[in-house]
């Protein structure tokens, strides 16, 4: 398996962040970034220092790179959903680690991860499920 670069330099993002002052969380990545992009209904590029690609957790939309017509409809409307309120958006993500090995954190080159445009209550993830863009397991009808 080829690791991308840029995982390593979420290792050295994630040594410089700050501790917490309470409780330790669940051992993660997170930070502060900008949604540099959005590739489809559940991926977006994130710029912190560098960019990298982040593939939502619990959010699994139609494909948009299909030959079914109706699936490429449903996954460029997720798509453009996604990028009219995330795109250009400060955000903080967080990319779990708990009881994940390497491989676990990495899907065609891309990190899984969370999002969440500063200051909202829901991630990216529930966002697109909530208006049924997305289903939280793939195979699941959208909004579920």
């Amino acid at each position: 398996m080829r690791i991308p670069r840029t995982f390593f330099g979420l290792v050295l993002l994630a040594a410089a962040l700050p501790a917490a002052a309470k409780a330790p969380p669940e051992p993660a990545f997170a930070g502060r970034g900008t949604v540099a992009g959005v590739v489809d209904g559940d991926t977006i590029d994130v710029d912190v220092t560098f960019r990298f690609r982040m593939r939502l957790l619990d959010c699994w939309c139609p494909e948009s790179r299909t030959l079914d017509l109706a699936e490429k409809k449903r996954g460029l409307k997720a798509k453009a959903d996604l990028a009219e309120v995330a795109a250009g958006q400060p955000i903080v993500f967080e990319i779990p680690l708990a009881g994940s090995s390497l491989a676990e954190l990495l899907t065609l080159d891309r990190v899984l991860g969370n999002a969440w445009i500063r200051g909202a209550k829901e991630s990216l993830s529930e966002m697109q499920v909530r208006t049924k863009n997305a289903s939280t397991k793939k195979g699941l009808p959208l909004g579920k």
